[in-house]
């Protein structure tokens, strides 16, 4: 019977589409630049696949005032150093090509952005985000073509060499 079939899958998938609980404070943190960055700094001390660290990843995180750019080797002409942090550069706003949770060439260079989320958001999840859009600019960068349309992302990895 057709209809129980579809019942029973009903019943065992929907439980596992839910969101996990909560991983870590949520306490706004998650929208501070500097604790993200960190704290996916210490999840990428682990080694999460071959060939692949986020921390080399430049990023650039909108925090809903300013854009801040993070390990960027060619810092962008309308970006400016920030008071005692050599390693970040900032612009004033959201910064044109920071536009969601993805990745952008700024001054020739694959960046991984990030935009706010609601303060509900544990920071361990927005450092997965964080990790996800690095891991993206590595597949681009080692051959694979990422198809983005609307949310569903699709990727062709070239022929192992």
């Amino acid at each position: 019977m057709r209809v129980p079939a579809v019942l029973l899958a009903f019943t065992l998938l929907v439980p596992a589409c839910r969101s996990a609980p909560a991983d870590g404070p949520t306490d706004g943190t998650a929208n501070n630049p500097f604790a993200l960055i960190e704290e996916a700094d210490q999840l990428a001390v682990q080694d999460l696949w071959p060939g692949f660290d986020p921390r080399l990843t430049p990023v650039a995180i909108y925090d809903g005032e300013r854009t801040l750019l993070f390990r960027h080797p060619a810092t962008p002409d309308d970006f400016e150093p920030v008071p005692d942090r050599e390693d970040v550069q900032a612009y004033a706003g959201r910064h044109p090509g920071v536009n969601a949770n993805s990745s952008v060439e700024l001054a020739g260079v694959p960046t991984a952005t990030l935009m706010p989320s609601s303060t509900n958001v544990p920071l361990r999840a927005r450092a997965g985000v964080l990790i996800h859009e690095a891991d993206g600019i590595t597949l681009e960068l080692r051959g694979a073509t990422v198809e983005r349309a609307g949310q569903t992302i699709t990727v062709r990895l070239a022929s192992a060499r």
